[in-house]
């Protein structure tokens, strides 16, 4: 197995947004390697920044492998956690959002090992500490 990269993934094909859908661009199912950013629960605010919100975010990934999706899962958490100064894509809100700081909760952790299918499943819980990049 080679090291993954994040070449290896491209959106709508193989890396997917809120939620894992049925058939991906290309209108198939998804391949069993695939990574998906979820929103989790409702992001925390400062008071005194009213521009600055917490946002719970959930990498799920899964792979034929075990080994493979170890691999993806830590390769998303060498990039993220840590990081700072991210300008984020602009989203449907038109809002344009800086992660100041990215910090995982924990290191991935294996949620099926394997699913009913044969598929191995990791996730990794982070905090996006974000805010309005022109407030």
């Amino acid at each position: 197995m080679t090291k993954p990269e994040t070449s290896d993934f491209t959106l709508g094909e193989n890396f997917f947004t809120g939620h894992l859908p049925l058939k991906n661009t290309s209108n198939v199912e998804p391949p069993v390697r695939s990574v998906v950013l979820l929103e989790r629960t409702p992001s925390a605010v400062v008071p005194d920044l009213p521009d600055r919100v917490d946002k719970a975010i959930q990498i799920w990934n899964r792979g034929a492998s075990y080994f493979q999706a170890h691999a993806d899962a830590h390769l998303f958490f060498e990039i993220l956690h840590g990081s700072v100064q991210w300008d984020l894509p602009l989203i449907v809100s038109g809002v344009e959002y800086t992660a100041m700081i990215i910090n995982a909760v924990a290191a991935p952790a294996v949620l099926e090992n394997p699913d009913d299918r044969s598929k191995f499943v990791f996730s990794t819980n982070y905090i996006f500490m974000v805010m309005d990049k022109n407030a």
